[in-house]
């Protein structure tokens, strides 16, 4: 008899070894799953269990197929068709949607790009570590602004915190 910690941090048992193993298969119990042996006083991973071993390994996924490799003629193929699909760049459409993006969005975009320059202004100002900085974390600034700029133009909501979002999907 087995005692768990299930995902939602609640004591699930004490249930026998074939009741932990239908939960391996479900998917509800997992290698990093707590789990505390009946009469026992310490709650080990799962796989620090002998028994559950078997169905730990059935439980892991199996190593997907990679892509089929594009042979040349193949590429040519893909390409030509690429080619033949009907497209058209407007210059003149492109400035519409830019100027329209800054008029609706002017104190917000203003404000985070005067925010990345003032910081990566900033740096340069440090001693010795400053230049370095200012390098490696500026591409982690305008990256942000970057995003900023991308979410506004898509329509999605945005805030001049995005512009320190490069740190997060670093």
């Amino acid at each position: 008899m087995y005692k768990i910690i299930g995902a939602d941090q609640k004591e699930y048992g004490p249930v026998p070894s074939d009741q932990v193993r239908k939960w391996i298969a479900e998917g509800r119990a997992n290698a990093q799953t707590k789990t505390r042996a009946e009469g026992g006083n310490d709650w080990k991973s799962l796989s620090d269990f002998a028994e559950f071993a078997e169905s730990l390994a059935a439980q892991a996924p199996a190593a997907r197929p990679s892509p089929p490799k594009i042979g040349a003629l193949a590429a040519e193929k893909f390409a030509a068709e690429i080619m033949a699909r009907d497209y058209r760049v407007d210059i003149g459409d492109c400035f519409s949607r830019s100027w329209n993006l800054v008029k609706d969005n002017f104190w917000l975009l203003v404000g985070a790009t005067a925010l990345i320059s003032v910081i990566s202004l900033g740096m340069q100002f440090i001693p010795v570590l400053g230049h370095a900085a200012g390098v490696l974390f500026g591409f982690l600034l305008w990256g942000g602004l970057d995003l900023l700029f991308l979410k506004r133009l898509r329509g999605q909501p945005a805030e001049a915190g995005d512009v320190f979002a490069g740190f997060g999907l670093a």
